[in-house]
């Protein structure tokens, strides 16, 4: 899993606030990032493999993250927190807005920003995330580089500078390596002001270069694909009723096909059904619905042949429905049994068999 780029750091499993996870699940994956909500839409086919490293070091959180398939992700930062991203490593470029991203371009999210990003397989990510105020109130970041910053769009910037993302990747790998060793809030919190000195001075360094950076526009064809792509999570029928004021922004259904095979490489109706897996199998991984039969699953996604929604299902995540059920429901016996061992012995929970 491209172990280069992690750190060497033994990882001890008594710092909770820095880890090494391998995983196989991209919901469970996703759910590790803080002050980051993301929702993972696996587009390639098969079992997924991921690795993510983090250090959240107070004000300041650093990850390096891989994932074998393509990933789309839905993105939102929390309210106080930038977000800052760089492409280390992929098989073929990452998307972001339609620009194609590269190890010299850095994508820059304010806080309460969202953005859809396409990851390729087999690629790796750096994110670090920096509190609002100790950035903008650094009082090594130029005023005119805060109010660059303070002003982003929701949706984000990238700018291409090959200095700045360089800058950024030698000073979070330094960080990742003594993150281990820090191992109280005061030593933590003196990593997190050095990282956002480093934020702080790179960014002015590079701005007094602004003719040399580039920033990119969102294009027209990722703008046409977010469009039908909210509108295709409402339903598999929802070109059908490409009419009225949508029709007009979205386009011929030519152009929304080749914006979603430039993309996500499938047309908008494969996208719809991949979209509808993925939420049939978050039902099936939900331990309050584990009574629910799969095939009503199925088909509250429009999913009506079983035959065609197991296939479906096995190509997309490599696994029948039927094993992602019984893994949730072998892991929620596990915990009972557990439960029961460790209550004393006049609160243990009832056999299951006798009732």
């Amino acid at each position: 899993m491209h172990p280069s780029w992690f750190p060497n750091s033994k990882i001890h499993k008594s710092l909770d606030f820095v880890f090494d996870s391998v995983q196989n699940d991209f919901d469970e994956q996703a759910a590790l990032f803080s002050g980051i909500n993301q929702t993972y839409t696996q587009l390639t086919g098969g079992k997924f493999e991921g690795r993510l490293f983090s250090a959240d070091l107070g004000r300041v959180s650093i990850y390096i993250e891989y994932c074998n398939q393509a990933i789309e992700k839905e993105i939102s930062t929390s309210p106080d927190e930038f977000s800052f991203s760089l492409a280390l490593e992929g098989q073929s470029p990452s998307s972001t807005y339609g620009v194609m991203e590269s190890t010299d371009l850095v994508y820059d999210l304010p806080p309460s920003g969202r953005a859809v990003t396409i990851s390729p397989p087999n690629g790796i990510v750096m994110i670090i995330t920096a509190g609002r105020d100790a950035l903008l109130e650094s009082g090594l970041l130029l005023n005119d580089v805060a109010q660059r910053l303070a002003e982003l769009d929701k949706q984000g910037e990238f700018l291409k500078s090959p200095r700045l993302a360089e800058l950024l990747r030698s000073d979070d790998f330094s960080a990742l390596d003594v993150s281990p060793q820090a191992k109280t809030p005061e030593m933590r919190a003196k990593v997190a002001e050095l990282m956002i000195f480093a934020l702080a001075t790179a960014f002015t360094v590079e701005w007094r270069k602004l003719e040399d950076l580039m920033t990119f526009q969102r294009t027209a064809a990722y703008e046409r694909y977010l469009q039908t792509r909210s509108l295709l999570r409402g339903g598999p029928r929802a070109l059908d009723h490409n009419t009225g004021e949508h029709a007009e922004s979205l386009g011929s259904k030519r152009s929304i096909e080749l914006a979603f095979s430039k993309l996500v490489s499938m047309g908008p109706l494969k996208y719809s059904r991949v979209a509808r897996l993925h939420n049939a199998r978050r039902k099936l991984m939900d331990k309050q619905r584990l009574t629910k039969n799969i095939g009503d699953i199925a088909a509250e996604e429009g999913f009506w042949d079983w035959s065609k929604f197991s296939t479906y299902y096995q190509k997309q995540f490599g696994e029948l429905p039927s094993d992602t059920r019984g893994r949730i429901a072998a892991g929620r016996s596990r915990a009972l049994r557990k439960s029961r061992t460790t209550l004393p012995i006049n609160q243990r929970v009832p056999s299951l068999a006798t009732g």
